[in-house]
């Protein structure tokens, strides 16, 4: 298995999916797949350099990842990372 992390920022907290790249694809063959602009991919990409991205490390979809292809899926809590389903439903019972 070669994971990969996709990470997002949602309602003020950091999710973590962790997928087998095998279901990936890489940001080069993305662009060329959607018929991305040149220059929109050149936008993405120095926005991206600027805050220390590497486009050469990126991989993505253009298809819906099924929750039964997720290796783990994690919320940031402080400086850790916990199960976000369980983080999730203590939040909703009010125990944090």
């Amino acid at each position: 298995m070669n994971p990969i992390v996709w990470h997002y920022t949602y309602s003020h907290h950091i999710e973590e999916i962790l997928v087998n790249r095998n279901i990936l694809t890489h940001y080069a063959r993305l662009v060329r797949l959607t018929g991305m602009s040149s220059k929109t991919d050149r936008i993405i990409r120095q926005a991206a350099q600027h805050q220390g991205g590497n486009p050469n490390r990126w991989w993505g979809t253009l298809n819906p990842v099924p929750a039964s292809q997720w290796v783990t899926f994690e919320v940031l809590e402080g400086d850790i990372w916990v199960d976000a389903l369980a983080y999730m439903e203590a939040r909703t019972k009010g125990v944090r």
